[in-house]
């Protein structure tokens, strides 16, 4: 996501000057409302409680997240057996949801 991100910023004129990258996106945010900086982020992010940010959507960024699903090879768990098994046979409905 990173190198996507750094692409997506040169094909738009410009480069990112990069002061923190915070393992914890509620930090992000904290950096953000005090004033560090603007930050580029997932839009999930934006469901975290931040007073002080506002969140704008990027418009024309199209790159698409791989998502992936694992299992621990060893499970016994019927209900992630049973989960597993939606995920597989609704795979192409969520990739559309997702495009």
């Amino acid at each position: 996501m990173f190198d996507d991100t750094i692409m997506l910023c040169k094909q738009a004129g410009f480069s990112a000057n990069i002061v923190s990258q915070p393992r914890h996106m509620q930090t992000l945010l904290t950096e953000v409302a005090a004033g560090l900086g603007v930050a580029i982020a997932p839009y999930c992010i934006s469901k975290l409680y931040s007073q002080s940010c506002h969140f704008l959507t990027l418009t024309d960024a199209h790159k698409s997240i791989a998502t992936q699903l694992h299992v621990k090879s060893t499970n016994h768990s019927a209900t992630v057996n049973a989960f597993v098994a939606l995920v597989i046979a609704n795979q192409p409905s969520i990739a559309k949801s997702m495009a």
